[in-house]
């Protein structure tokens, strides 16, 4: 008789691995598992099994498959957990059995991360026991429990805690509790608990967990590992709630009973480790904390042979403490662990994933590696998107991470995109009246500043203003830094008013909080300050920053930074006032502070650097102006590298500087530079990028390239107008620079109606008395002048004296007021009223006496103006001795062989010639053409002292040599040889008129090409005075060259050539070559009749007067044939 084989010698040894399942210990588990599945094997091979058999088999497979699938092997725990489902299905009532395979294929496809695959099992496993034992059963609770955990899992916190009612709802209805049934209702408690946890209500999950230890002690006692696991997650959760001591009771507890049991080197006890080394971190024992979770790495590197996904939490927390010790690569490092451990058994799409992207993105954010910290949070938001059924506080958040990292790297439209996306996902989550909200609409608003949307970042200071208010009351910091955020947003608004109406609400707030004698009172009023500096009010300004400086006096030591920051804002309103020596002065008190605490290469020194540049800049010092800004350039490059924003702004002070020297080239270069860096940072439309436009069209100005001007004029206008609006103050700076463009075109329709949109935007935000106003009208007054309304001019000039009486007395309006003087003298000049054009002048020359010195250039200039009056008025003593005044300053400052002088000589020997006194006049214009010979000689070395001066350069541009130097030349010797020849010829004085002549053509051979036109005239004329001399060789020679230069012209001098012909035909008639006479007096004939035509009278009475020459002096009619 056969019998059935039993497993029986078998069981201490299943009894083994059952107790190892159950602590945790699956590694051996399984090889205890394995040892039995192979016993078996033999004893049951071939041989029918029965009925517990089966089911001991059944239940050995699903044990394996839930060991494996804790350890993450996943195919191995697919491959048992078949195994027992194929078992469950030869076992009579398996309907439960099936049931709990199904919760084992979700458990497995939950850890994966297949949320929706692992809802489908615990369904299914759900529907089975609702079958089998109705929806009130403790079966079915069961599943809800499964199910709830997979809903945590996916942080679908109010889904869990629904399903989690129901599993407890249906324990608590069962009539006879079993120590089972008050153990699975503790994890009930227990998992609720989690969920009110994860929703940060702490005092609510402390409850549940109460709840949970109440049930639990009552079965088991306070000595096991369930409840010292409790205890953990009790103190982890006074740990978020920052109760240290709370938290460390707790712990203390768990560690007590884990110890007890199975010993402080126990898998059991990482846990515990790992929420100790939390709170050393939070009580500030960083280096114990991280030798605390190095202990716990290595007691499970002990256990484990290979990485477990547990080991994740050791690693995270590691990467904590090394943030905080500032150990940032190490911090890196223990997250790279994670990612691989989590990419291993988690798969690279899993919200664990995230999480640990979202630190790392943290890690590179505190190193400055914005590129990857950028990097790692949309790949941690990719996930959190892919694998959320909703959005949640987690996707808030990480939109908030992101663009914050796009507005460290000022990629501003993305900061703002971003911002949005999470401000409007954190009000779906957890509505508008919620302090989360006004921070970042705070932060919404900065960003909007930034990008020059000042209205939208005002909307939403406002918001956080109105959320702070209900929620916090009237007086507490937090609403008075959002006043503060307000208030920049006002003044960039222009808002000046509601700017310090809003700090005074934020000074008052801070006054009662904080007291009068803050640092942060300080900072107010050095804000307020600042305002006041904007709209020009530089008393109440002065007051600011006094009481800013009392209080940083009082609070800090006297050689502390901030000092001399408020150094340098005061130093600032002195230059605005016209004080530079005050401000130099506490400039460089601030820079003497700021070098007592940093070393050269700083930041802060590379501002002050910069603040003294633009104070020379502003006192024409423009060398050393350009030595403090290379100084700060040369700083910041060192520090922030060759592409950072803050050199857009040195570069365009360097090109300022250059563009005062007239060196524009430099300029150009320099303003495109900080162009190219700015289009990188900024938008295409940003205003400072508008400034820029504004600058390279005024170099293209000055240049005379017109076009290309007005082209960078509205690039700027239309990024203004598009920011800013039609009425803004900084358009109208556009619009009058535009009319000048249109000025010097003689486009003076277009002109007059900027000037004139220019004007009314200036008289609505600044009233009549201000120093732009005052440049514009006397702009329109220049129009009205070259449009020959004299006395609309003139009456605009007047009402500009009126205006510039009320302004303050400076350097600049000293400038402006000299310019004035000359233009109400030019028109006077113009309509004849001589006597108001010296009144005019001699204004003109009393200020330039104050502000330049009597042997100034400026004053030269106005001398020989008023000396050209004098001339107009045949008051040619008083004439003379202008014109000697200016002489004499000239060649003091310029020396004797000077450009601007030449227009002084060339008027004394008119003024001489006027008197009859022609020999002096000679005289006159032979010293004139020497010194011009000289200059010419030294063309280039004159031109080098122009752009190094730039006094001597605005008087060359006030006696018309500026744009192109041999036209000027061109124009001055033009006049200077007609009045030499005229009376030389007149006079007899043949060797003076040859001499002049000569010296004149040596000249325009070293400035004009060889086939000039100007050069065939004064061939002619040289040839002429040669044959009166009676050298007819050297005049036919100068008269063929003459000819030969007109024939290559383009366009003929007829004239002229007509008039060649004819002296050659005198001079070869003169020496009896009448054949060669006839051929030249039939040239002459010819160009006369293709100038006028053979019908016309004068070339009749030509013709004939030649042909009485022919026929009488030569002997010869052959002209007559013609």
């Amino acid at each position: 008789m056969t019998t059935t084989p039993t497993l029986t010698n078998s069981n201490s040894k299943y009894a083994r691995a059952l107790e190892n399942f159950t602590t945790g210990n699956y590694s051996v588990a399984l090889q205890l598992y394995t040892q039995l599945l192979y016993d078996w094997n033999n004893i049951v091979k071939d041989n029918p099994i029965d009925h517990t058999t089966k089911v001991l088999l059944y239940q050995t497979h699903l044990n394996i498959a839930k060991a494996h699938c804790m350890l993450y092997h996943q195919q191995q725990a697919e491959k048992f957990c078949c195994q027992a489902f194929k078992l469950s299905q030869q076992i009579n009532d398996h309907h439960l059995m099936v049931a709990d395979c199904y919760d084992c294929f979700g458990d497995i496809k939950r850890i994966y991360g297949r949320s929706q695959a692992a809802f489908h099992d615990y369904q299914a496993s759900l529907q089975i026991r609702l079958k089998a034992k109705g929806q009130d059963s403790l079966e079915a609770a069961k599943s809800y429990h499964k199910i709830g955990q997979l809903l945590y899992f996916q942080k679908k916190y109010t889904k869990a805690l629904h399903f989690y009612r129901k599993c407890y709802d249906i324990q608590s209805l069962q009539v006879q509790n079993t120590n089972a049934t008050m153990i699975d209702t503790a994890d009930v408690y227990f998992d609720i608990g989690f969920v009110y946890r994860s929703q940060r209500k702490y005092e609510d999950a402390h409850v549940m967990f109460s709840k949970a230890f109440m049930a639990m002690t009552a079965v088991l006692g306070e000595e096991n590992l369930k409840v010292a696991h409790l205890y953990n997650h009790i103190a982890s959760t006074y740990l978020l709630q920052n109760q240290l001591d709370k938290a460390k009771f707790a712990l203390t507890k768990a560690s007590k009973i884990i110890h007890h049991i199975v010993g402080q080197n126990s898998i059991q006890a990482v846990s515990n480790y790992n929420i100790l080394a939390s709170l050393q971190l939070k009580q500030g024992q960083s280096n114990q904390a991280e030798m605390t979770c190095l202990k716990a790495l290595s007691i499970q590197k002990a256990r484990f042979e290979t990485q477990q996904l547990f080991m994740t939490e050791s690693y995270a927390i590691l990467s904590q403490i090394y943030k905080n010790l500032e150990k940032y690569d190490e911090a890196d490092k223990a997250l790279q662990q994670c990612l691989t451990i989590q990419s291993t058994f988690l798969g690279h799409n899993h919200l664990n994933v995230a999480d640990t992207y979202f630190e790392q993105g943290e890690i590179y954010r505190l190193q400055d590696n914005y590129a990857k910290s950028l990097s790692a949070y949309q790949i941690c938001l990719k996930i959190q998107l892919t694998m959320k059924e909703e959005i949640d506080e987690d996707i808030a958040r990480t939109y908030y991470q992101i663009g914050s990292i796009y507005w460290l790297l000022q990629q501003n439209n993305e900061a703002l995109n971003l911002y949005q996306k999470s401000l409007q996902t954190y009000i779906q989550i957890i509505g508008l009246n919620h302090l989360t909200i006004a921070s970042l609409c705070n932060d919404i608003g900065i960003v909007n500043r930034i990008l020059g949307q000042h209205v939208d970042a005002i909307i939403m200071h406002v918001q956080s203003i109105k959320i702070q208010r209900r929620l916090l009351g009237h007086c507490n910091l937090p609403l008075a830094s959002s006043y503060g955020y307000l208030a920049v947003a006002y003044t960039l608004n222009n808002e000046y008013n509601l700017a310090i109406s809003t700090l005074r609400k934020k000074l008052a707030i801070q006054l009662i909080v904080i007291g009068k004698i803050h640092v942060d009172v300080a900072t107010t009023y050095g804000d307020m300050g600042l305002i006041y500096l904007l709209e020009s009010k530089y008393v109440q300004a002065l007051t600011m920053y006094r009481k800013c400086l009392k209080i940083q006096l009082k609070a800090f030591d006297s050689n502390h930074v901030e000092i001399a920051k408020c150094y340098r804002n005061i130093g600032f309103i002195y230059a605005l006032k016209g004080e530079f020596d005050t401000a130099c002065s506490l400039y460089q008190h601030c820079l003497q502070i700021q070098y007592q605490n940093y070393t050269c290469s700083n930041l802060d020194i590379a501002l002050s650097y910069e603040y003294i540049g633009s104070l020379y800049g502003c006192c024409q010092n423009f060398d050393d102006a350009l030595i403090l800004f290379q100084k700060c350039l040369d700083i910041r490059l060192e520090i922030l590298g060759n592409e950072h924003i803050d050199l857009a702004i040195i570069y365009s002070y360097i090109g300022l500087i250059y563009y005062s020297m007239d060196n524009f080239d430099q300029a150009l270069d320099c303003h495109y530079k900080c162009l190219k860096i700015q289009t990188k940072h900024l938008d295409h439309n940003h205003l400072q990028v508008a400034t820029t436009y504004y600058h390279l069209g005024k170099i293209y100005y000055s240049q005379n390239e017109p076009n290309t001007a007005i082209h960078m004029y509205l690039k700027c206008q239309d990024i203004q107008l598009e920011l800013l609006g039609e009425k803004n103050l900084t358009i109208a700076n556009v619009y009058n620079s535009i009319g000048l463009v249109y000025e010097s075109k003689e486009l003076y329709d277009d002109a007059l109606l900027l000037y004139q949109k220019c004007l009314a935007i200036q008289l609505t935000h600044l009233g009549n008395a201000n120093v732009q106003v005052f440049s514009t009208i006397s702009n329109i007054a220049s129009v009205y002048k070259a449009l020959g309304k004299l006395d609309d001019a003139l009456e605009l000039y007047k009402n500009c004296v009126e205006i510039e009486k009320k302004l303050p007395a400076n350097h600049a309006a000293s400038i402006t007021r000299i310019s004035l003087h000359r233009n109400i003298a030019s028109i006077s000049e113009i309509i004849c009223k001589y006597e108001d054009a010296i009144n005019a002048y001699q204004k003109c020359q009393h200020i330039q006496i104050k502000l330049y010195g009597k042997m100034s250039l400026e004053v030269a200039l106005t001398w020989k103006d008023i000396a050209s009056i004098y001339l107009k008025l045949n008051n040619h003593d008083e004439a003379i001795s202008y014109c000697e005044k200016s002489k004499e300053i000239l060649n003091d400052v310029l020396g004797e062989n000077n450009l601007p002088v030449i227009s002084v000589y060339i008027m004394l020997a008119s003024i001489y010639a006027q008197q009859g006194k022609l020999k002096k006049s000679l005289n006159i214009f032979h010293r004139t053409l020497d010194i011009l010979l000289t200059i010419q000689k030294n063309k280039k070395e004159k031109i080098d002292q122009l752009k190094l001066n730039n006094s001597v350069s605005k008087l060359f541009k006030a006696v018309d040599i500026q744009e192109q130097i041999l036209m000027n030349y061109t124009s001055l010797f033009g006049e200077l040889y007609n009045n030499i020849e005229n009376i030389g010829v007149s006079q007899s004085r043949l060797d003076e008129a040859n001499e002049i002549c000569c010296k004149w053509r040596q000249i325009q051979q070293q400035i004009l090409d060889e086939n000039h036109p100007d050069l065939a005239v004064t061939n002619c004329h040289l040839g002429t005075i040669l044959a009166k001399q009676g050298k007819y060789k050297d005049a036919l020679e100068m008269f063929q060259q003459s000819i030969d230069i007109q024939n290559k012209c383009a366009c003929k001098n007829n004239i002229l050539l007509a008039n060649t012909y004819r002296n050659i035909a005198t001079i070869y008639k003169l020496n009896g070559n009448n054949n060669s006479a006839v051929i030249m007096y039939q040239n002459f004939l010819n160009v006369q009749k293709a100038l006028l035509g053979s019908d016309h009278p004068k070339f009749i009475e030509i013709y004939q007067e030649v042909s009485k020459i022919c026929s009488k002096e030569l002997h010869t009619d052959k002209i007559v044939t013609i």
